[in-house]
């Protein structure tokens, strides 16, 4: 949102997602593996040769906010 309307839902007490995500590589991988199976398969192996062959394994994009975020139980909001 505009500077204006970004302070106006701040003192709502909105809050939004600003894609910015911590968390352990351990924990990551058990969240994928609970709520987002077809990103874990992308997640698999690589095989030999580049890193952007494995990259481009993926034929559709997958959204980790839907397919793990919005799922998850272990997710907590920072204001």
């Amino acid at each position: 949102p505009d500077r204006e309307r970004a302070e106006k839902l701040r003192q709502e007490g909105y809050l939004w997602n600003s894609g910015i995500f911590v968390w352990t590589v351990g924990d990551f991988l058990a969240q994928v593996k609970q709520h987002a199976r077809e990103l874990k398969r992308a997640l698999a192996l690589p095989p030999d040769g580049e890193a952007s062959e494995f990259f481009n394994r993926i034929d559709d994009p997958i959204s980790i906010d839907s397919s793990v975020l919005e799922r998850s139980k272990n997710v907590t909001v920072l204001p």
